[in-house]
């Protein structure tokens, strides 16, 4: 995850979910994202699993930032 740019502050960029909805819940030592999608995901084990993944990616490039203190 080196060659990503580090960021200190939000990146304004167009909207690429529309109608997408999110709930963001953000304590001490705990942040919940939960999204409310427009559509049903169909998606097979292999694909659940890339999302999962891909989501943990860039949770960890968002939170990098606060364990570099």
């Amino acid at each position: 995850m080196k060659h990503l740019k580090k960021f200190n502050e939000s990146i304004k960029i167009p909207c690429q979910t529309p109608d997408a909805i999110y709930k963001t819940e953000i304590k001490n030592n705990k942040v919940k994202c939960e999204v409310e999608l427009p559509f049903d995901l169909d998606l097979s084990e292999k694909e659940s699993k890339e999302l999962e993944g891909n989501i943990h990616n860039v949770l960890e490039i968002v939170f990098s930032k606060y364990f570099e203190k």
